[in-house]
């Protein structure tokens, strides 16, 4: 990459590589990911690389390119990037985004779903795949899966359990609605290492953030998720067991659903 190449409002090859090194190197990208354009999103994410302000009328400096260039160990404690390459956008509202109202009008969406047919999926973090599953799509029938209890997530998905210097911690990550699976559990995955790529069928990555493999008894899935896009960023954002997870008058933000579970 060139100094002089690289400009706000820039699109290409060039700059999806930037955005690909910002997310390898753990800055987020969460709304747009490796889309090719250099807009506010991956602008804002150059600056806290670059450590302060950048003028956007001239050229991104050398000594950031430099910088990302050279990516640090990727499996280092805390890294993570976005589970797939995509130039779709991230689904700030809608039946894709986080905790969408679902078309049965009672559960929430526990996941966040990105891209489209055969875009490649990755690793999010260092991790262990656990299960990879077959399984029905959505909610055709007959609903199966092999291993039981993951009937939906079909055709195929992989669950992997995160790895901090090494250790399993209390942490899944679900990658659902994929085939060409290029991995078996056991394995051991290094950040933005391939997994799979997205099945045709649905034709998008459903991706979980889950605090247990499977939900504890008389506890929903929604209950034991984490907001993707907050934790790309290093946040926690999480709905407690047994409380109402749309209060009365919620906090409107561009990761909260506009409807709600029905009282």
């Amino acid at each position: 990459m060139s100094a002089a190449s690289i400009r706000y409002g820039d699109r290409g090859a060039d700059v999806q590589s930037l955005q690909r090194a910002l997310l390898a190197r753990g800055y987020a990208l969460p709304r747009w990911g490796a889309d090719g354009q250099l807009g506010a999103e991956t602008w804002a994410a150059l600056e806290a690389a670059a450590g302060g302000p950048l003028d956007r009328s001239t050229p991104v400096p050398a000594a950031v390119l430099s910088a990302l260039a050279t990516v640090s160990q990727p499996g280092r404690p805390g890294s993570r990037v976005l589970p797939i390459e995509t130039s779709r956008p991230w689904p700030v509202r809608g039946a894709r985004a986080w905790l969408a109202q679902r078309s049965d009008g009672a559960r929430l969406h526990a996941g966040v779903d990105l891209g489209t047919s055969h875009d490649r999926v990755l690793a999010p973090e260092p991790c262990q795949v656990v299960r990879v599953i077959e399984a029905s799509y959505g909610g055709r029938t007959p609903r199966y899966s092999r291993p039981r209890g993951w009937g939906g997530y079909g055709p195929m998905a992989v669950l992997v359990q995160a790895l901090e210097s090494g250790q399993a911690v209390q942490r899944w990550h679900l990658l659902a609605h994929v085939d060409r699976v290029c991995v078996e559990p056991g394995q051991a995955l290094e950040l933005g290492d391939e997994v799979a790529r997205v099945a045709p069928i649905g034709a998008h990555l459903h991706w979980e953030v889950r605090e247990h493999e499977t939900p504890p008894p008389g506890w929903a899935t929604v209950e034991t998720v984490l907001d993707p896009g907050e934790w790309l960023e290093g946040r926690e954002r999480r709905w407690q067991h047994g409380v109402d997870p749309c209060p009365r008058a919620p906090e409107r933000s561009a990761r909260t659903p506009r409807a709600c579970r029905p009282r």
